[in-house]
């Protein structure tokens, strides 16, 4: 049997702080918070997690659609867009060097896609080499217990990065 029953939604708002909703959010106990439960995360949902509806903020919501493609480098891929820096495995050339990628896996420009099978013939994205640099340090730590085995072991990989210039079809 309840002992408790729960106050109506007009005064459960009433009681409910705002500093509940800012500082927990999840129903959490806190100081500021003597009323707990489902309702301060509604309230916080409502005032603070989600914005106003599209019609109040006009242009605020319009997806713009960029044009970018899929490349192939290193035996990995990347998606890549005008004026997008991307760290790729480490290419010849020095800073300032011009580098063009001519595996373009995809290309997407607003609503038209271009996919290939597997490369598009003729597509290519070129960019110029801004710096040659290790990546942080991957530590490999092999351990085996109660047998006095332990071998610590690393690599930083050489990357370069590269500043894309163009996408061309």
């Amino acid at each position: 049997m309840r002992r408790f029953r729960e106050p109506p939604a007009r005064q459960r708002l009433k009681n409910t702080a705002v500093g509940c909703a800012i500082s927990s959010g999840h129903g959490e106990r806190s100081k500021a918070a003597p009323l707990q439960g489902a309702c301060c995360t509604k309230w916080f949902q409502i005032l603070f997690a989600y914005p106003a509806p599209p019609c109040h903020f006009p242009g605020l919501y319009q997806l713009v659609a960029m044009a970018y493609a899929i490349i192939r480098s290193g035996n990995k891929q990347y998606r890549v867009a005008l004026g997008e820096t991307v760290a790729v495995e480490k290419l010849s050339g020095q800073a300032g060097d011009q580098i063009t990628f001519a595996e373009v896996v995809l290309h997407c420009d607003g609503d038209k896609v271009t996919v290939g099978a597997p490369l598009i013939d003729g597509a290519k994205v070129s960019g110029e080499v801004v710096e040659q640099f290790k990546d942080k340090k991957v530590i490999a730590f092999k351990y085996r217990r109660r047998k006095g085995y332990h071998r610590t072991v690393g690599h930083r990989r050489q990357l370069t990065r590269v500043k894309i210039g163009s996408i061309d079809l």
